[in-house]
C-alpha cells in the first residue's frame, strides 16, 4: 500500500487504492501524518489529519482499527470509505518517507538549504524509529 506518494516541489498526492489527491506545502505533510500516527498509536484514538489541496479542495483522512474515511471539504462534502486501517496507513507511511527520503527533506525547502534538509532528515529519522517501534507493539499485542 502506498498512502503519501510523488513528492515534487511542495506537492505530494494522497493515495488510497485507485483514489488520489492532491495536498500542498501549505502543511507539512509528512510531519503532520507522523505526528499525527505517533499520537494515534500511542494514545489507542483514530488517526486524523487534514490536507490542503488549494485549487483542489481541502481533504481529511480519518482511520481506525478497521476503516479509513476521506472527507472531501466542499460547499458538499463528500464521504469516502475505504478498507484500509490505521495500522496498514503507518506502515505505508513509514515506507513511503523512507523511500523517498531525499525528496522530503527537501519537499517544502530550496534545493540549496543543505543544513534544513539535514535537520529534517534527523527528524524523519527520529520520528521513524518512533512510529516503527510503535508499530511493533501493535503487531505483538494483535498476534
Amino acid at each position: 500500500m502506498v498512502f503519501l506518494e510523488n513528492p515534487k516541489n511542495g506537492w505530494v498526492s494522497i493515495v488510497f487504492g485507485d483514489y488520489s489527491h492532491a495536498a500542498s506545502y501549505l502543511t507539512d505533510v509528512p510531519f503532520d501524518c507522523l505526528d499525527a500516527m505517533i499520537y494515534a498509536l500511542q494514545e489507542g484514538v483514530d488517526f486524523c489529519v487534514s490536507f490542503e489541496g488549494e485549487d483542489q479542495g481541502d481533504i481529511k483522512v480519518i482511520a481506525d482499527n478497521y476503516t479509513a474515511y476521506v472527507i472531501e471539504e466542499s460547499d458538499e462534502p463528500v464521504l469516502r470509505k475505504f478498507d484500509v486501517t490505521k495500522l496498514d496507513i503507518a506502515k505505508a507511511l513509514c515506507n513511503d518517507i523512507e523511500n523517498e527520503l531525499n525528496e522530503w527533506a527537501f519537499w517544502d525547502i530550496d534545493r540549496d538549504e543543505q543544513e534544513e534538509a539535514n535537520s529534517r532528515v534527523k527528524r524523519f529519522i527520529e520520528k521513524l524509529a518512533t512510529l516503527k517501534g510503535l508499530i511493533a507493539l501493535e503487531n505483538t499485542e494483535n498476534a
